[in-house]
């Protein structure tokens, strides 16, 4: 309340002798509300009304219709009491406030804008929910799109383009059946509810639908066990065609909100709507679940017990651990260096280019000075002009880059600099970084 709307306060009371509660009282009390009335039984008098409006909406929980996200902190924070405090003791119980290791994973949908990324991921969430909701004697079964091709599909049994009624199911899509019927050689799968249509099971010999077994729908944590980075399919098959062109990298963590098993394999779905992947690397016998064998691995253990922010921030390692700021230069070595992370497709450095580099880090995340040659262990810079990243090294140990004292910079008089050259693409490096 301002010193102007404090004095207004004070003069509409101060001639009728009453006592009025201070600003000070107002706060401590923990009222944020405070409106004059007209007193019901004498109108010619006011009282004053005050509210503590935070607590009511504290409770109610209410959910972003846009967002779908659930206010559990009261606004503005650090003014209420917190948990724990004389009002939040009484208010709050123990269910009603979110554990940090499942409050985090609601923010685990990071490429929610990506082009049609949404469509999918609400259909996906649809079967999610209504299978969360299936009577356990319900006969619904539960199938998923396996190819890397969409489905389209049909009003009633049949192959026949004309047959076809509109809606399509994209690669990994999951379905709810409650009718199988077998029909020109062929199963068609029927979806629940009236002019839902129906999707065929195999096409020219190929198989399209594959049922679902050990459904699980649900919030896990999952760590990348792979050494190397596993491209994620599009479908839940190990099939190169499905490949997603997402990329998981070595212990990184995702969110799976589904799991299930396909011909005695697991395959998860990862929240995030960037699709499937799988639990053992191709070609591994089912039960041979080696540690060299395993790509996926749920590590709910590694966040438990967190409920504590102290014990949370060094579970996470700060980042000035990783990355080193400061101000060096650099000379672009005998061949160009793409750099990456300002244009879509990067732009390359001219052999003898001296640039500025503010930051520097380890593609491995290990802090600065134990970096390696391996290609997944390697020093990345930062151009100071904000033009991207490049490597120090390639992927054979050869220098891209050559660190140079900044008052003394010399390279070879073979150099020439010049502007950004002209390096024709070769097929495999197309692509988005």
């Amino acid at each position: 309340m301002s010193t102007a709307s404090s004095a207004v306060f004070q003069d509409r009371f101060e001639d009728r002798g009453r006592t009025i509660p201070s600003i000070i009282d107002l706060f401590v009390n923990g009222y944020d509300e405070v409106t004059f009335e007209k007193d019901p039984l004498n109108p010619e008098n006011e009282f004053i009304n005050t509210r503590r409006s935070w607590m009511e909406k504290s409770k109610s929980h209410n959910a972003d219709p846009t967002t779908g996200q659930v206010t559990y902190i009261p606004d503005p924070p650090c003014i209420m009491p917190f948990v724990g405090d004389e009002f939040a003791e009484d208010e709050f119980e123990d269910d009603d406030m979110p554990k940090l290791e499942q409050y985090w994973k609601n923010f685990a949908g990071w490429v929610e804008d990506c082009p049609n990324m949404k469509e999918y991921r609400d259909a996906q969430d649809k079967f999610c929910k209504l299978w969360r909701h299936t009577p356990a004697e319900s006969r619904l079964q539960g199938f998923v799109v396996i190819t890397a091709n969409s489905v389209g599909m049909r009003f009633r049994p049949g192959l026949a383009e004309a047959e076809k009624n509109g809606q399509v199911l994209r690669p990994g899509q999951c379905i709810l059946v409650e009718l199988i019927q077998e029909t020109e050689h062929n199963q068609f799968l029927k979806l629940p509810g009236p002019g839902a249509g129906w999707v065929f099971e195999y096409k020219d010999g190929a198989q399209v639908m594959a049922e679902m077994r050990a459904v699980e729908v649900g919030m896990w944590w999952y760590k990348c066990e792979a050494g190397t980075p596993i491209e994620v399919r599009k479908a839940p098959t190990w099939d190169d065609s499905a490949r997603s062109g997402f990329v998981l990298n070595s212990q990184e963590v995702v969110v799976v909100n589904i799991r299930c098993i396909l011909n005695g394999y697991y395959f998860f779905h990862l929240f995030d709507g960037r699709g499937w992947v799988f639990e053992l690397i191709p070609g591994t016998l089912k039960n041979d679940k080696r540690v060299s064998n395993v790509v996926m691995q749920e590590c709910e253990h590694d966040f438990a017990g967190l409920q504590d922010l102290r014990v949370f921030q060094h579970f996470v390692p700060a980042t000035n651990e990783v990355v080193e700021v400061g101000h060096w230069t650099y000379i672009t070595n005998m061949q160009p260096v793409l750099a990456i992370g300002s244009r879509r497709y990067g732009h390359f450095l001219a052999p003898g280019s001296v640039v500025q580099v503010d930051k520097r880090a380890n593609s491995s995340g290990n802090p600065p000075g134990i970096e390696t040659s391996h290609i997944q262990d390697r020093l990345w810079l930062r151009l100071a002009d904000g033009t991207g990243w490049v490597p120090e090294i390639d992927e054979n140990g050869k220098k891209l880059m050559l660190m140079q004292r900044t008052d003394e910079v010399t390279y070879p008089s073979s150099f020439h600099c010049g502007t950004e050259p002209i390096v024709e693409a070769k097929r495999w490096e197309a692509g988005v970084v």
